[in-house]
Formats: structure tokens, sequence, C-alpha cells
């Protein structure tokens, strides 16, 4: 009797492709690794080294075709020497054949460049409690810039010379906002439409100083529900959420697509990383 090789499970012939600015963070790392663990090759590509050729037309490096990966996760396409990369990022999701599943596909394309002026604005429109933006600041008062991440260009300031100084150093936009005396805030990872778990911080000394602030008292439900509210009107499907409290009300501090999860996972030891690549697997399966 002949007894032919057995086919190696589907999953094991699928690709991921995981593009991204910072190859050597965490988060692609991570992906990269569950991805194996589950029989799915990986292959992170910086936006950098990616060729747009035309309208129609992306050139991946190292012999890579875009129409043999099964799924993208696009992540942060940050400024590199004051060149946005945004525009790569976009033209290459605009071009994914309609097989290939990619993360937050929906949300990237409706909202390509979505900066805390135009978070503000939505939220607003949709009756969401957003962190107000003031047309004349009452200090002590928030500075943030439109574009900025990990709290930078998100400053404390006392007064007008002190703001007019720190907007020098960025040309873009800035908004000012009430400073919110909360001792804590939440970050909410959201996955399809539930979330993954809610994770609490202590605000940082930048913004509070010794003796100000108080413990807000506010449902973990409460807090993951706004949460899921913010994910659907920017029809995210995976994202963290920040929010605060400013005594019993919930307030949104912004959403972020391309959210880091390290600490997050360390802290409440929730596995993002497998949750997203299954979440991904279950979705092919039913495409």
């Amino acid at each position: 009797m002949i007894i032919l090789p057995r086919k190696p499970p589907k999953l094991l012939r699928m690709k991921l492709l995981i593009l991204t600015r910072f190859p050597p963070e965490y988060e692609p790392q991570r992906l990269a690794n569950e991805a194996r663990k589950r029989g799915i090759r990986p292959e992170i590509v910086n936006y950098r080294e990616i060729e747009v050729v035309g309208e129609e037309k992306i050139a991946l490096p190292r012999g890579l075709k875009l129409k043999n990966f099964d799924f993208v996760i696009p992540r942060s396409a940050a400024h590199y020497q004051k060149k946005s990369l945004l525009s790569t990022k976009i033209a290459l999701i605009k071009t994914l054949p309609k097989k290939i599943i990619c993360l937050n596909k929906e949300t990237f394309l409706r909202y390509p460049k979505l900066g805390k002026i135009k978070q503000a604005e939505i939220l607003s429109k949709y009756g969401l409690p957003a962190i107000p933006t003031l047309e004349k600041p009452t200090f002590s008062a928030i500075l943030k810039a439109e574009v900025g991440s990990h709290s930078r260009r998100v400053i404390r300031v006392e007064n007008q010379e002190q703001a007019d100084k720190v907007m020098q150093t960025y040309a873009g936009k800035w908004i000012y906002q009430p400073l919110i005396k909360s001792l804590v805030y939440w970050r909410v990872i959201v996955l399809e439409g539930k979330s993954l778990g809610v994770m609490e911080r202590k605000t940082s000394k930048r913004f509070l100083r010794v003796g100000e602030g108080e413990e807000p008292d506010i449902s973990q439900k409460g807090i993951e529900e706004l949460a899921i509210k913010v994910t659907r009107v920017f029809r995210a499907e995976f994202a963290g959420v920040d929010l605060l409290a400013d005594k019993e009300k919930l307030m949104i501090i912004e959403v972020n697509r391309n959210p880091q999860f390290q600490v997050f996972e360390k802290l409440t030891s929730i596995d993002v990383g497998e949750k997203i690549i299954v979440y991904l697997e279950k979705k092919k399966e039913n495409w």
C-alpha cells in the first residue's frame, strides 16, 4: 500500500506582511513571533524600503510580492527626516487585492491622517466626551501638538510666554486643553469591537504637581464601553483608547490605531499579539 504524504495544514502556507517604520520595536517583532508559532510566515518591511510606482503598483524589497501575502498589518508610518511616509502606507493599502486581510483597512482609508485636532472634531460630532479644546487658554493648561506620540508635544504650560516658547519647537498646529487633575488614566485595547482589558496608569509628574489631583471613582465597565464606542466611530478593528476622568465624568484623551502594547501585556498578562493573529486567522476563514 502506498501512503501519500499528508498535506501541510492550510495556515502553514500563509504569509503575513508587517509594515512599520520601526522594525526592531517590540510590537512588530511580537506579532512576527506569534505568527510563526501559528504556522504563518511573517515578513517585516520598513516603509522606507517600499517604492510606489504610479498609483496602482507597489514594489516591495527583497523580491517580495504583495499578491503572495494573506495578511497585512500596517503599523505606524511616522515621519522620517521630516518626510511623511503616510502616503506610502495608504498607497499600499489601496492596491491590496481583495483576498488579502488588512488589519484596520477601513479606518486607514477613511481617515488616513487622524491627528488630535481631527479626532476632537469627530468625537464632538458624535457627542462623545472628548477633552474640550479651549479657544482662549486658562492657565494652567495642557498644550498639545496635532501630531505626536508617546506623550511628546503634550506639555503643561503655566502662562502665555511659556506656551509661545513651546510652540516654537514644532511648526504644526497646537491646541489648548484644560488641565484635568486626575491621578490616574486608563488605556483600553479594543479588538473586533471588544475590550481586551484595561490598564490603569498613574498620571505623570509632568502634568500634575505634588498635592494636586484626586482619585476618580469610575467603573471598569464604563471605561470599556466608552472605549468601544470610540473605535466604532473611527471604524477601527484594533485600537488603543486612552481615557481619564474629571471627577466622575469620563473623558477621551485620544485613540491610537497603531497602539504599542508591550507595557499593556506586562501589566495585564493579556496576550495581545496572539489575539491579533487569531483574529486575522478567523477573519480569513470567513472571508
